[in-house]
């Protein structure tokens, strides 16, 4: 039986539905060509290589180059399998989604209360780097979701260091993990 949690936490995390939908709302609110102009990148560059063009040469109608490692495009090239305006609702979905899946990877640093990892999720999404994610449709939340459940050890020991190598590949950044896991002695 799944554990319950009590009223104070699901109305927080309640208050962080309504945070995600308002957010969301004001992102597709934007007129179409400022809207997730990252992920318009990624889905530009992916249309881009599936025509059979070279990965570096594509700039987006806003001017932005895709600048992440080739491996990555394994990652987003399924991204075109959705029309991008469906792609966009979704992302937005997936990246709130990703913000209470950050803040439930930490649950133990808060002593595991429902009531503290609703409210820590709530004011990621609500903070001015997390909105700026959503504005972008950037990359960052997954980015980081994935390196914290490796470096947390959510990941079965023998596989650690296996999600950091996935983020690695979509963005560099994560590789500052190998040598937290070096330090670790993991």
């Amino acid at each position: 039986m799944a554990p319950v949690i009590g009223r104070g936490a699901a109305g927080v995390w309640a208050l962080f539905g309504a945070a995600a939908v308002g957010s969301s709302a004001l992102v597709l609110a934007r007129p179409a060509a400022e809207r997730l102009s990252d992920l318009h990148i990624y889905y530009g560059a992916a249309e881009h290589v599936g025509a059979g063009r070279p990965l570096y040469e594509y700039v987006a109608a806003n001017g932005g180059p895709f600048t992440y490692p080739p491996f990555a495009m394994v990652l987003l090239r399924p991204l075109t399998a959705l029309p991008e305006g469906a792609l966009q609702v979704l992302w937005l979905v997936l990246s709130c989604a990703a913000v209470a899946a950050i803040a439930a990877s930490v649950k133990g640093a808060f002593g595991g209360r429902p009531v503290v990892v609703a409210a820590v999720a709530c004011a990621v999404l609500v903070s001015a780097p997390a909105q700026s994610n959503l504005r972008f449709g950037q990359v960052s939340f997954f980015v980081v979701l994935l390196a914290l459940v490796d470096a947390v050890g959510l990941t079965p020991a023998r596989y650690r260091g296996v999600l950091v190598g996935v983020a690695a590949v979509v963005k560099l950044t994560p590789l500052l993990f190998v040598g937290y896991f070096l330090l670790a002695g993991r």
